[in-house]
């Protein structure tokens, strides 16, 4: 039997899907080199996926190995200039590399797509903090806090607990 074109691009299709959901699986369980391969396999099928680079940057991220999160979260961006997720991922990055005029950039820039993205008020608040800024760093993470649905959650408490302390309130 031979495949035709249409169950070849079905069949492809099914790979992709499955190779995410299996590098998802293996990031969200600490298994940065197993899904590290992952990616890279769904990358080899499509380089042109913001998403995988992205993902790719994450790992290595966690790995500390920050060059080629730096490569990764560019090339989504090169790909994606409307991708929060993205620009948050490289502020964050920035900020470890103690970059904070660009960070501060990337993050804003997240917020600016994407203004109900938690997160990139997060790392924005403590860049200010590490920088000092006590007012912005105040407004982010109530900006952040605004934006959490699960007020019972652990980072949720964490987080207004520290707002308290700097506060006094």
């Amino acid at each position: 039997m031979r495949l035709t074109k249409e169950d070849w691009d079905k069949y492809k299709w099914k790979l992709r899907e499955l190779i995410k959901v299996e590098a998802k699986k293996a990031y969200e369980q600490g298994n940065w080199d197993a899904s590290l391969s992952l990616w890279e396999k769904g990358l080899e099928q499509d380089p042109s996926n913001s998403s995988i680079h992205n993902n790719l940057g994450l790992i290595f991220l966690k790995k500390e190995i920050f060059s080629s999160a730096e490569k990764h979260f560019s090339r989504a961006l090169e790909l994606d200039q409307n991708c929060a997720e993205c620009f948050n991922n490289l502020g964050y990055l920035k900020s470890l590399l103690g970059e904070a005029k660009e960070a501060e950039t990337y993050l804003k820039k997240s917020i600016q797509l994407d203004p109900k993205y938690a997160d990139p008020n997060f790392n924005l608040a403590v860049l200010y903090e590490k920088s000092e800024n006590l007012g912005g760093a105040v407004q982010s993470f109530q900006n952040f806090l605004a934006l959490q649905t699960d007020e019972k959650s652990e980072i949720f408490f964490k987080v207004r607990q520290h707002l308290r302390e700097l506060t006094g309130k």
